[in-house]
């Protein structure tokens, strides 16, 4: 969501969420999404994997797996959170290679060898 911040007359701000249009995903074939998969740690924090399930990616943290779509930028994926957030997780390569690591909201996560 889109926050918007207003002052009144009376000089109190106020501050109101308007909904945006999801962001537009794309499909991601198999050769693409093996430049992904992997184990990837951030040595003082957690240790998160991604795997190829089915036709997708799939983020697995905490016990949990969460698909990921592909966004229009490669390397880009968003992943839905529970109650109904989401966040955007972008993968670090250089063009043609596997993913060196990956960034998930503040946490940047080496790729494990």
């Amino acid at each position: 969501a889109l926050a918007a911040a207003r002052t009144s007359a009376d000089g109190r701000e106020t501050i109101t969420i308007a909904d945006y249009a999801p962001l537009p995903t794309r499909a991601l074939s198999t050769s693409e999404a093996q430049a992904f998969v992997g184990t990837y740690r951030n040595p003082r924090r957690f240790t998160v994997e991604v795997v190829w399930q089915g036709n997708a990616l799939v983020l697995k943290r905490f016990g949990r797996d969460f698909p990921m779509r592909a966004l229009e930028r490669a390397g880009e994926f968003v992943v839905d959170l529970p109650q109904g957030n989401s966040e955007v997780v972008t993968f670090g390569r250089a063009a043609g290679r596997r993913a060196d690591y990956l960034q998930m909201n503040v946490w940047a996560l080496a790729r494990v060898p």
